[in-house]
């Protein structure tokens, strides 16, 4: 939607709607944080047993992603904030990625949610 409004030339939204795609991004974090807690709380750690040394790698490089994902999103309100430096290249390009992560999260989930 944030594309959509930046072709428009909506620019206010676009920015709006980039900052609600960050706001998913912090609370995926925050979820993570609060579910990696709990595991280790309940003794599960990375060396525990090769289903968590797979979790912990996996949603941890997702984590990566979805931090680099945040830095982009916040280039992308800064360009978007500023007349002379809207292209809509990069904001098609950091929504290219931002979906990317979430196709990563997608697979991940099955893998570990829905098959352990």
């Amino acid at each position: 939607r944030s594309v959509l409004a930046a072709r428009g030339g909506n620019h206010a939204t676009a920015i709006r709607l980039t900052y609600a795609g960050g706001a998913c991004g912090l609370l995926f974090i925050g979820i993570k944080a609060f579910e990696w807690s709990t595991k280790v709380a309940e003794g599960h750690t990375i060396v525990d047993n090769e289903f968590f040394s797979f979790y912990y790698m996996l949603t941890g490089v997702h984590l990566f992603h979805v931090l680099l994902g945040l830095l982009i999103l916040g280039i992308v309100v800064r360009e978007l904030g500023n007349p002379r430096k809207r292209r809509m290249v990069m904001v098609e390009s950091s929504a290219t990625y931002w979906h990317m992560v979430d196709l990563l999260w997608v697979v991940i989930f099955g893998l570990f949610y829905v098959m352990r």
